[in-house]
């Protein structure tokens, strides 16, 4: 019994040193592994980094497109409704003259005129006047306030606002 005692106890020769061996190896290769690895983790999460940077800035070009698209449409609105007003005032400066003209020529023909439509010439001439001095002020004070905001993005951003500024 003592001998297989022995065979169960005993040591396979040169097994340990093989084992130490084998396992010194298997470090090595996992650690040559695990760099390659973790390099290529490193170079894939800086890849994913840059796309995530390019995409976010084409975003916000593509942003900045939209508003000075949007920019031009409302510059564009802004002049048509300046127009209209400007044609609206002119056509108040026309209508007050004609009055004015009726109420002198009114006055040459005073027989045939009675009071109250004389006073009604003059009433529609005063609010005709009166109509168009306001559009005049309203007009000169958008214009004033434009300006005003015009100079005021041109602080705020010299290159996109001093860029329409000069264009208008």
């Amino acid at each position: 019994m003592a001998e297989s005692k022995s065979s169960t106890e005993s040591e396979i020769p040169g097994l340990r040193a093989d084992a130490h061996a084998t396992s010194f190896d298997h470090v090595t290769s996992l650690e040559q592994f695990g760099r390659k690895w973790y390099a290529s983790g490193v170079e894939a999460g800086k890849e994913k980094q840059l796309e995530k940077q390019e995409n976010l800035l084409e975003e916000k070009e593509s942003l900045l497109q939209e508003k000075g698209m949007e920019i031009e449409r409302n510059e564009k609105e802004i002049q048509i409704l300046k127009t209209a007003a400007v044609f609206g005032r002119d056509t108040l400066t026309y209508a007050a003259n004609a009055m004015c003209s009726i109420r002198t020529a009114s006055q040459n023909l005073n027989s045939r005129l009675t009071v109250d439509e004389r006073e009604y010439i003059q009433r529609v001439a005063k609010e005709i006047s009166s109509r168009r001095d306001e559009c005049t002020t309203r007009i000169d004070s958008a214009a004033q306030e434009s300006k005003k905001r015009s100079h005021e993005t041109q602080a705020s951003d010299g290159s996109i606002s001093s860029k329409h500024s000069k264009n208008h």
